[in-house]
């Protein structure tokens, strides 16, 4: 437990043989399982403290520093390299903001389509890359319920965060690593890579464009489904590439499409009423 490493004390999970940390936002850690594998626990001071030579656990208090200067110092100094070339970090100086920015890890694994958006970033303080990683008021993570929509700075683009039973929380499915890291203007929290705008399509059409999901598109619209998830939802698909569907036997599936009931009964079961993320549901 936290609290025998002395005062304002708090607990890291890592997972073995990856780079995956998550900070608790408590001062009570306990040993669970995150992605199926047992966390190993360290301490460190709570945000706000540090440590005075010859004194257990945290005493001492941090002076607050703004949102750029509390994200770069917190482990997100490269997504602050690029507020700072942008020209975005001279008008986070006011507030209040939130950021949710993400840690230098994230950076490790850029596809070319981010690479390029962040190029663009350089001397443009009006980044929608950057831009849409803040919002214009204070955010603590007790002030999110299960599921919201919170609009960004990016011309009132938003941003969905999931909160869950086990502690997790995600924004677009993206794991909060870091929580509550408080500034003298704002809020900052840790992310696990880039933040990509939430698409405009509906999930049957977001289905249909994508091309990776040709056959559960097809069982969807023979099955009816796809006018009921049209409505507003919010909805999950659990959605098999069309790979998957080689495996199953030829002959079955055939029967299946054939029997009108009961592919009405085997498709919905992909399907489900609210938002889930793999990041939520494998941390337990």
């Amino acid at each position: 437990m936290a609290q025998s490493q002395g005062p304002n004390t708090c607990a890291v999970e890592e997972i073995p043989g990856t780079n995956k940390k998550f900070w608790t936002e408590c001062r009570y850690g306990m040993h669970k399982k995150i992605c199926g594998q047992t966390s190993v626990i360290r301490y460190e001071c709570c945000e706000g403290f540090d440590r005075i030579e010859g004194e257990k656990g945290c005493t001492a208090v941090k002076p607050l520093n703004n949102i750029v200067e509390t994200a770069e110092n917190a482990g997100a100094s490269k997504f602050v390299q690029y507020l700072r070339e942008s020209g975005l970090a001279e008008r986070l100086q006011q507030g209040p903001y939130t950021l949710f920015a993400p840690i230098d890890l994230a950076f490790e694994n850029l596809t070319q389509l981010q690479i390029e958006a962040l190029q663009r970033t350089r001397n443009n303080p009006w980044s929608s890359m950057l831009l849409y990683h803040l919002t214009d008021h204070r955010i603590q993570s007790n002030d999110i319920r299960m599921d919201s929509l919170v609009t960004t700075l990016d011309s009132n683009k938003k941003i969905r965060i999931g909160k869950y039973s086990s502690g997790m929380m995600t924004v677009n499915c993206v794991p909060i690593v870091r929580k509550d890291q408080e500034a003298t203007n704002g809020i900052v929290h840790l992310v696990d890579s880039l933040l990509e705008p939430i698409s405009s399509d509906h999930i049957v059409a977001a289905l249909s464009r994508d091309g990776r999901f040709t056959k559960l598109s097809s069982l969807l619209s023979e099955s009816d489904l796809d006018d009921v998830i049209i409505e507003p939802g919010p909805y999950t698909l659990f959605s098999p590439y069309d790979e998957a569907f080689q495996m199953y036997p030829a002959a079955r599936l055939e029967r299946i499409r054939a029997d009108h009931q009961a592919l009405k009964e085997k498709v919905p079961k992909y399907c489900q009423f609210g938002n889930s993320t793999p990041s939520g549901l494998q941390y337990f």
